[in-house]
């Protein structure tokens, strides 16, 4: 698919290698010890996935995060639950402004409620579209503290959906030359369809339900075991739908395929990147308890049902004719009690476009709507194909025809559209084939995603001077704060029931983003929304900043 080469070195970091189950070697031929990572407790698992808002194409080419660790705190302030570790990673989140990546699926985290998330972010730096590379200031060494309105409530055997949102658009902030953060990051508890984001996985084609219309696709999935630093390569179940489209570029130069061609033994083995929606998760903990005279010998692996006791195992096996051959819903082990092969599906994604082979991907803005099958888009700075609204990139739809589907048009959350909502100025991403050609470049879409919400939302920065209610009189500084005139002022903002509040308070020993806030005289705020005909601007996001950092 188009995952960029930073997405495909994040998704391998967070895989890693093999992880062993054991940290008791397993070479033991005493058939009484244990090699164990069963744990006493009740435990839950927490599924994570990071995503991020757009931010001004005009200032930024790309914007580089390093993060380090991702953490609980329990509601009791007892010791955290460690959900993401290891070596720091660095993606460049203006690559998932329309969808979201698995961060991490963190099993074997006792039952609780879950108030706090803590990041750990290295280093933020800036590819601004003068072509500087500069880095940003951190608070508190790179702390972040994140408090949802909604705490994560982990059950015995269930998997709550978190997704981040690392709003980096609204973060940095620019004082004297220099570029700073505060980090305005939003936490949702997934618990509707239709409220996460469109979800991008890639791996390969392990297996495939022809008569369930599903393929289990491997080496898809980052997940950490409560017992062990390390994570391994999970799996999910894709499923196949009558809107799903199949898109080839490995043998048909992209153009759109009937779904049954993937279900042909040829398949097995080949990468396939998927978007969609995730519609449920499988088991919410897995616990071993594995004897060390159940291992096999050296050499040797041993398939392994989670589900059974150990003494009802099947005996060792060439490891080779095992990863070949096991089943769903079995993990191999080798000697050392690593995982080699994991076949559980932990998840499964409503598919919506699939893709063979490598796909380019273009985020921009649409510049002319749908006429004749095709449309127009302008590209982001930095992007690989350059475009603006004077000279902009044409993308042609493909179209749908008996038993294949064509183009896939849908939101940010995965809701299929129609051609109708391809308006200029809307934010889109496309992947597709580029075709170049004597009179220019075309752009042959396999998957179109709008960022409907974003469409005309505005930012006004400024104090708040009054409240009254749902209203408030904002005085900006300058003005290019002030979205609906030409010079800085008071302008009042007009807030409702569905206003979404975050409040962010910075110091010079941390930062804290917790969902809600008052508006209050002479608070600091950034204002998202749009600027009505009466003069008032109606405020989607408000943005509370608290920061008594000394620059």
């Amino acid at each position: 698919m188009s995952f960029s080469r930073i997405q495909a070195a994040w998704l391998a970091l967070l895989i890693g290698p093999a992880v062993a189950l054991t940290g008791c070697g397993g070479s033991s031929s005493d058939s009484s010890s244990t090699t164990t990572a069963e744990s006493t407790s009740p435990q839950g698992s927490v599924a994570m996935f990071v995503t991020d808002a757009p931010a001004d194409p005009d200032l930024f080419e790309a914007v580089y995060v390093t993060l380090s660790q991702v953490e609980l705190v329990p509601e009791d302030g007892s010791q955290p639950i460690v959900v993401r570790e290891g070596d720091p990673v660095t993606v460049d989140l203006l690559n998932l402004t329309h969808d979201s990546l698995p961060l991490s699926y963190r099993e074997g985290i006792p039952e609780g409620r879950y108030c706090e998330i803590r990041l750990t972010v290295d280093e933020v730096k800036l590819d601004l579209a003068d072509g500087e590379t500069v880095t940003t200031g951190l608070p508190a060494d790179g702390l972040v503290t994140l408090l949802p309105d909604d705490c994560l409530d982990v059950q015995t055997g269930g998997v709550v959906n978190v997704q981040l949102d690392i709003d980096l658009g609204k973060s940095i902030f620019e004082e004297d030359g220099a570029y700073f953060m505060r980090p305005v990051f939003y936490v949702d508890v997934i618990r509707e369809p239709g409220s996460q984001r469109l979800v991008r996985l890639e791996g390969k084609i392990s297996e495939f339900d022809q008569d369930q219309q599903r393929i289990l696709l491997c080496d898809s999935l980052p997940v950490q075991r409560y017992d062990f630093d390390n994570t391994y390569q999970g799996c999910a179940w894709v499923d196949l739908t009558d809107s799903t489209a199949l898109f080839d570029n490995l043998n048909y130069d992209g153009e759109p395929r009937a779904l049954s061609e993937l279900f042909m033994d040829a398949k097995l083995g080949q990468t396939l990147a998927v978007a969609g929606v995730v519609s449920e998760f499988g088991h919410g903990v897995l616990e071993f308890d594995i004897p060390a005279g159940q291992l096999p010998p050296p050499g040797e692996c041993k398939l392994w049902y989670p589900e059974r006791p150990a003494g009802q195992q099947p005996p060792p096996k060439p490891c080779d004719l095992l990863v070949e051959t096991a089943p769903t819903d079995t993990v191999v082990i080798d000697h050392d009690a690593r995982i080699i092969l994991d076949r559980r599906g932990l998840m499964a994604v409503d598919a919506i476009a699939l893709e063979l082979g490598e796909f380019l991907r273009v985020d921009g803005s649409v510049v002319d709507p749908v006429t004749d099958g095709a449309f127009t888009m302008a590209s982001r700075p930095g992007e690989a194909v350059q475009a603006d609204a004077a000279d902009p990139l044409p993308v042609a739809l493909q179209a749908t025809a008996a038993g294949v589907n064509g183009t896939r048009i849908v939101s940010k959350t995965g809701a299929y559209l129609g051609t109708d909502a391809v308006i200029p100025e809307t934010p889109v991403s496309v992947d597709g084939i580029l075709e170049t050609s004597s009179v220019g470049n075309t752009l042959r879409a396999a998957l179109v995603v709008l960022d409907e919400a974003m469409q005309g939302l505005e930012r006004l920065s400024g104090t708040v001077q009054t409240v009254d209610g749902s209203t408030a009189i904002v005085t900006t500084a300058i003005a290019d704060d002030n979205p609906c005139g030409d010079s800085a002022g008071d302008l009042q903002i007009v807030t409702d029931a569905e206003t979404r509040f975050l409040t962010v308070t910075v110091t010079d020993s941390g930062s804290t983003s917790r969902d809600g806030g008052t508006l209050e005289a002479d608070q600091t705020v950034d204002v998202y929304g749009v600027c009505a005909t009466d003069g008032t601007f109606d405020a989607e996001q408000v943005v509370i900043i608290e920061d008594t950092r000394a620059f």
